[in-house]
């Protein structure tokens, strides 16, 4: 993440710059899709589990 956000971009405060990785974090971990879950994103994933009676992940 430090190279392709922080490398590229200006921030006027330390505040924003959190901001941004956070955003960041939260898409690639959350949002993304992920080849081992069949290339759902997590929360997909975790609503199949959730509709199909199978256990949450952890």
């Amino acid at each position: 993440m430090r190279d392709v956000i922080f490398g590229c971009e200006t921030f006027d405060d330390v505040q924003s710059a959190q901001m941004l990785g956070t955003a960041c974090r939260v898409a690639y971990n959350e949002r993304r899709p992920h080849s081992s879950l069949g290339y759902m994103s997590p929360a997909e994933f975790a609503q199949t589990c959730t509709a199909s009676g199978r256990p949450d992940w952890p």
